[in-house]
C-alpha cells in the first residue's frame, strides 16, 4: 500500500520511533511538503510560533556536542529536523505567556512547538518517512549550532530518513481506562 493511501488512523497506528534507516537521504522538496503539512497545526494566538531548521551531509558536524549521543541515529537516518518556537511573536503579549496560562515564555514555546512537532512526525510517516524523535540536547547548543536568535527554543530534535525494512511488534500502550478519566 501506498503510504499516502492510509487514513489518519492508520498513519496514527502504525507510526513508530524507526531504528533503522536506508542511508538514502530525503529530498529537501519532500521535507518541505512535510513541514507543509505539519505547520496546519493550531497554536496559540494563530502564532504559528515554529521554526524549523534541517540539516544534512557535512552541516551535522556542527550539531555533534549539542546533541551528543543523539548524533549516531541522526547520522544513520540523514537528516536532521530540529524544531524550534519562535517567542519574538509575543511582544506586546506578555501578559499572556506572564499569568496563570503560561508562566514563561519557555513554557508557552513548549506547549506550541510540542503540537506542531507531532504533526512533522505523523506527516512524514504518511509519505512513508521514518522519524525518531529526541529531546535530549543542549538546547544552548543547539540553538548555537543551528545559528538562530535566541528567541527561538529548541523543542525537539527529530532523526529522519527512509526506514529500513523492519518487523516491529505492535506498541504496547496503557489502556485507554488507564489513562482517561471523566468528571462528573
Amino acid at each position: 500500500m501506498d503510504p499516502r493511501d492510509r487514513t489518519w488512523a492508520e498513519v496514527n497506528a502504525t507510526r513508530r520511533s524507526v531504528v533503522s534507516y536506508t542511508g538514502e537521504v530525503v529530498s529537501r522538496e519532500l521535507i518541505r511538503e512535510i513541514v507543509d503539512e505539519a505547520a496546519l497545526a493550531p497554536s496559540a494566538f494563530n502564532g504559528q510560533p515554529w521554526r524549523f531548521v534541517v540539516v544534512q551531509g557535512d552541516a551535522l558536524d556542527r550539531f555533534d556536542e549539542a546533541l551528543g549521543g543523539n548524533m549516531s541515529k541522526i547520522r544513520s537516518a540523514g537528516t536532521l529536523v530540529a524544531v524550534f518556537a519562535d517567542t519574538s511573536g509575543l511582544d506586546g503579549r506578555e501578559g499572556f505567556y506572564d499569568g496563570s496560562l503560561a508562566r514563561t515564555t519557555g513554557e508557552w514555546a513548549a506547549r506550541n512547538g510540542g503540537i506542531v512537532a507531532m504533526n512533522v512526525l505523523q506527516a512524514a510517516w504518511s509519505h512513508g518517512v521514518g522519524t525518531r524523535p529526541m529531546i535530549g540536547f543542549d538546547a544552548a547548543g543547539l540553538r548555537d549550532a543551528a545559528d538562530v536568535p535566541d528567541s527561538w527554543h529548541p523543542v525537539l530534535s527529530v532523526a529522519m530518513g527512509w526506514p529500513a525494512d523492519e518487523d516491529l511488534p505492535p506498541r504496547s500502550r496503557r489502556p485507554v481506562d488507564e489513562v482517561l478519566r471523566f468528571l462528573d
